[in-house]
C-alpha cells in the first residue's frame, strides 16, 4: 500500500504478517498484473500483457509466428514467499532450454535450483550485459530482461532500488507497439493504394477496350460503305 511521507522505503516482507486472503503490495499496474486463487490463498504477480506484443504472459525473444517467451513471476501464500523463471514457446507444452550469459557466465536456467533463484534475479538486476538462447534462438542484447528483473526486485525485494526500471519497461514496449500500429496503418494505406491504381488501371483498360471497339465498327463500317460503292459503280 502506499507510504505515508517520510516512511521508510526499504520495507522487508518477512516482517509483514501473514493475513487471510489476497495478498496485498503496492504495484505498477502499467507493467505487472496480480491474480489471486482463493482456493489455493496464493497471489501470482507477472508480467502485465501489453497487446498482443507480450505472448501470454512472457516477453517474446522471437520475431516472426512462434515466438519463445521469457517471463518472471512472483509467487505469494501460506509460507511462500519466491520467484519462478522461466521460457516457453507457444507451439510446444514442452520448455525450451534456456541459457542466461550474463557478464560471462552461463546459467541453465532448466538445471537452476529453485533456491537459487533469487540470486539469479539479483544477477540480473546488475548485469552489465545479457545474452539469452531459447532452444535454437539467441538474442545478443537481452536489456529488456534486465528491467523486467528489476521491476520484480524494486516491488518485492527493495523499493530503493531501481525504480526507473518500470517506465523503461513500459515504453520500450509502448514505442513496440506504436511502430507496429504505424507499420500496420502504412501497409493497410498502401493496401488501399494498390487497389485504387488497379481499380484505375482497369478503369481505364475498359474505357479504351470501348473507344477501340467504337473505332474498329467506325472503321469497318466506312471500309465495307467505300468497298460496296466501289463494286456497284
Amino acid at each position: 500500500m502506499p507510504l505515508k511521507k517520510g516512511a521508510k522505503k526499504n520495507v522487508n516482507l518477512a516482517n509483514i504478517p501473514e493475513v487471510e486472503g489476497e495478498y496485498k503490495v503496492k504495484i505498477d499496474e502499467r507493467v505487472l498484473i496480480q491474480e489471486y486463487d482463493k482456493f489455493t490463498g496464493q497471489t501470482t504477480t507477472r508480467w502485465r500483457c501489453i497487446d498482443k506484443i507480450a505472448y501470454t504472459h512472457g516477453i517474446p525473444l522471437t520475431e516472426g509466428n512462434y515466438p519463445i517467451c521469457f517471463s518472471i513471476e512472483h509467487i505469494h501464500g501460506k509460507g511462500k514467499d519466491f520467484f519462478t523463471v522461466f521460457a516457453k514457446s507457444p507451439i510446444s507444452t514442452k520448455s525450451p532450454i534456456c541459457i542466461l550469459h550474463i557478464d560471462n557466465r552461463n546459467y541453465n536456467l532448466s538445471s537452476i535450483p529453485k533456491t537459487e533463484i533469487e540470486e539469479l534475479i539479483r544477477t540480473l538486476c546488475e548485469a552489465k550485459s545479457l545474452a539469452i538462447k531459447i532452444g535454437a534462438d539467441e538474442i545478443e542484447n537481452a536489456q529488456v530482461i534486465i528491467w523486467l528483473a528489476q521491476v520484480f526486485y524494486h516491488t518485492f525485494r527493495d523499493s530503493t532500488k531501481y525504480g526507473d526500471a518500470a517506465d523503461k519497461l513500459f515504453y520500450y514496449y509502448k514505442d513496440k507497439i506504436d511502430k507496429r500500429n504505424r507499420d500496420l496503418i502504412k501497409k493497410n494505406r498502401d493496401l488501399i493504394e494498390k487497389k485504387h491504381k488497379e481499380k484505375a488501371t482497369r478503369r481505364k483498360a475498359i474505357i479504351v477496350s470501348i473507344l477501340f471497339s467504337f473505332l474498329l465498327v467506325i472503321g469497318l463500317m466506312i471500309f465495307f460503305y467505300v468497298v460496296l460503292d466501289w463494286i456497284f459503280l
